[in-house]
């Protein structure tokens, strides 16, 4: 559960860093024996502190995108991968000349082929390494990712003249009329 909260793939937000997982940012410092409130004030009960803990990562757990495949030696992923619903849905974004389903058939085939792209690039892939003996975040080879769609790598760099240009620009517009959007 640790890696999905970790994981940007998994999550809808930002993910969880080791810090906020060992001391959650609605904790109190009053929770930390060391801290100045804490000594002053007294510390945190610890049921105050369990049932605050309890309240955060139930809301992060809720932000959680559950995986579709988990590859690894556990019973359930081993149910999952019988399941086999992930390679069904990533034989659907294969090119097909020939569709069975009454559903394909209706839609054109590429207007589909996007869909399941898209559902693949937000269904993350949970896989056990067996080197490093954890369980890592993955998304399908064939998907569409929000990272695939707008890559930052594109975007266009300013230059140096660009730069003085535009400042230059925004010196001679008159500070009432400054971009109004």
């Amino acid at each position: 559960m640790q890696t999905l909260l970790k994981s940007a793939e998994a999550r809808s937000g930002k993910p969880l860093t080791q810090a906020q997982m060992d001391h959650p940012p609605t904790l109190p410092e009053r929770a930390r024996r060391s801290s100045e409130e804490a000594r002053l004030l007294g510390p945190l009960s610890k049921r105050r502190e369990a049932n605050i803990r309890w309240k955060f990562f139930v809301t992060q757990l809720d932000r959680v995108i559950p995986p579709l495949q988990v590859t690894g030696p556990s019973k359930a992923a081993s149910l999952l991968e019988k399941a086999a619903l992930y390679s069904g849905i990533e034989g659907l974004v294969g090119r097909q000349t020939q569709r069975s389903s009454s559903i394909a058939s209706s839609y054109p085939a590429r207007w589909l082929r996007r869909r399941y792209q898209l559902l693949l690039g937000r269904s993350p892939i949970l896989t056990f390494s067996e080197d490093t003996k954890r369980y890592r975040v993955e998304i399908s080879a064939a998907a569409i990712s929000p990272s695939q769609r707008l890559p930052s790598h594109n975007s266009p760099t300013i230059d140096a003249s660009s730069t003085e240009w535009m400042q230059l620009a925004d010196s001679r517009i008159p500070s009432g009329k400054a971009h109004a959007k």
